[in-house]
């Protein structure tokens, strides 16, 4: 009888791993995605002009200013 119970156990088991595993859900890596400028859609951006005079300007002191990118930590994240 525990053998025949194991076996009714063992079938839906293996389908939930295959069933995570296919989605993702098992690991911690996210998929690889590697795009090149042509493949953004940069035309709102590209649209965008500065109005307001910036040289000579203290970004802190002034709101407005010229400041140089120190180092990129991830996607989302940049240093000046």
């Amino acid at each position: 009888m525990f053998a025949k119970l194991k076996k009714i156990w063992l079938i839906p088991l293996a389908l939930v791993a295959a069933v995570l595993t296919a989605c993702g859900e098992g690991s911690s890596s996210s998929p690889s995605v590697s795009l090149t400028p042509d493949d953004l859609n940069t035309a709102q951006t590209d649209a965008l002009k500065l109005d307001a005079a910036y040289a000579g300007k203290d970004f802190v002191a002034d709101g407005i200013g010229e400041v140089y990118l120190k180092s990129c930590t991830d996607g989302d994240t940049a240093n000046f």
